[in-house]
Order: C-alpha cells, then structure tokens, then sequence
C-alpha cells in the first residue's frame, strides 16, 4: 500500500489551479496536466517568437514545447534536470537550452509552476539570457548571442493578457429649441 504524501497532494493541486488560471489569462501558454505513476507531469506548449538553427540560419519560430515534472519528493529535493525538459523544436537556438536540458537557474523545492513558466518563456524570447560559455549549455548559441544582442528581446509580450478597465459614460447633448 503506497503511503499518501497529503502535503505533496496539495501542492499538485494547488499547482493545477495555478497552471488553469495561466492558460485562461494568457493567449501564449497552454499547460496540460498528467498524472504519473510516481509524480506529476505538466506539458507546456508556448506560441511566442524565439530562436531556431535551421541548417545554419537563425530564424524566428512561434511555438515551443517543455515538460515541468514534480516528482514525489519535489518538495524535500530537486534537481532542475529531473524537474525541466525541453521537447521541441530540437533546433533551438539559446545559450540556456541544449535539448534535452534547458538551465532555468535557481530551482529550489516547491518552485511553483507559473514561476518555472515564466522563466522558460523569458529565455524562449532571449528576455533572459546567459552570454558566458563557461555557463552555457550551448556555446555556438552563446557567442552568437554575444555578437547579436540588440536583437534582444525578441519577443516582448508580457506572458498574461493585461487586464484594461474602463467605464463608458453617456454624453448627453444639449439641444437648443
């Protein structure tokens, strides 16, 4: 019989209603739960511009995909490649991303899943970026970096929709008779 780790469970669950409330307040990320036999898995697909290699070219791309997966003891440990994983596309062009293995930086125990989103989306759009090839995952990425840098970001849209509240009044015209 498999012990049920009651913390842990409400963490996943806190993590499901985090991960929905993204998805419905952002039009770039879409989150999918699922259920392993030890842990959680989260698939994450994100429609925003960053940077692939295609056959030598660096070009824009639109859509990329990662797992964020909260093992049974994710609260107690974690070690951030056990945590991330990139999916695709395999061409990614970033300092911090070497499929499979993309370096968020810091990734403590309990890290919520909006924050590990957040910070997957900022270095998809080179809105955080790494350019020292003793701390990089892809060096060729770094150097070219280096040397491209006012490209950067190159996608600046904010991860939420931004929420616009106004009011509508009426304007009565006055008639003269």
């Amino acid at each position: 019989m498999t012990k049920v780790d009651r913390v842990y469970e409400a963490f996943i669950e806190g993590q499901n209603v985090a991960a929905q409330t993204l998805n419905q307040a952002s039009d770039i990320v879409h989150i999918t739960p699922k259920k392993l036999n030890r842990g959680h898995l989260y698939t994450v697909r994100l429609l925003c511009k960053g940077l692939v290699n295609d056959n030598g070219t660096i070009k824009e791309h639109g859509q990329f995909a990662l797992g964020i997966h909260f093992p049974e003891h994710y609260l107690r440990r974690c070690v951030a490649a056990e945590i991330v994983c990139w999916f695709g596309p395999v061409t990614i062009w970033h300092p911090n991303i070497k499929p499979p293995f993309i370096c968020l930086g810091r990734v403590t125990p309990g890290t919520q899943i909006v924050d590990i989103v957040h910070q997957a989306y900022q270095i998809i759009t080179y809105q955080k970026v790494t350019m020292i090839e003793t701390d990089a995952l892809n060096h060729d990425a770094c150097a070219w970096a280096r040397a491209n840098s006012d490209m950067f970001p190159v996608d600046k849209h904010p991860l939420r929709r931004r929420n616009v509240e106004f009011t509508i009044e009426e304007i009565k015209k006055e008639v003269k008779e």
